[in-house]
């Protein structure tokens, strides 16, 4: 798992061929308004631009991937996101190859992430998006979701 701001994403490109493409689309849309979508970028690269309601605890869920690698960018807004090794969690609902998910319980760690950062997750990296932050009873996110394929 990483944790930055966008404008240091150069210092990331040598960690993955796809890297260049993602954050060059993300440091382009970054401020544009983008329709809610799918977003192709290159073959093995896309986007997912969100609004989403934020969820409490209880109601977000534990999640990995094993084929791509997530970057999570926070357009406006802030939400909370756990992080935790997928080898220290228990898998409730086995891998769907189909959608490229496997779903998890157990304990993590949070970071809170806002506008201008992101989070890049790896397929060793569980994670549990969406998350309320503690001084809000609801509230909003807008996100671009980079799928890098492995």
């Amino acid at each position: 798992m990483i944790f930055d701001r966008l404008e240091n994403a150069s210092l990331y490109l040598p960690v993955h061929p796809g890297f260049q493409e993602a954050f060059a689309f993300l440091s382009q849309h970054a401020k544009d308004e983008l329709p809610v979508g799918r977003y192709e970028i290159c073959g093995s690269v896309y986007a997912m631009v969100q609004k989403l309601p934020l969820l409490t605890l209880s109601q977000a869920k534990w999640e990995a991937h094993r084929n791509y690698i997530d970057i999570q960018y926070i357009k406006s807004g802030t939400e909370v996101i756990g992080f935790a090794p997928v080898d220290a969690l228990e898998e409730t609902i086995r891998y769907s190859s189909e959608r490229d998910i496997a779903f998890y319980s157990g304990d993590g760690n949070y970071a809170q992430v806002s506008a201008g950062e992101f989070m890049l997750l790896f397929p060793h990296d569980a994670h549990k998006p969406l998350l309320l932050p503690r001084d809000r009873g609801d509230g909003e996110v807008e996100k671009i979701v980079v799928k890098v394929k492995i």
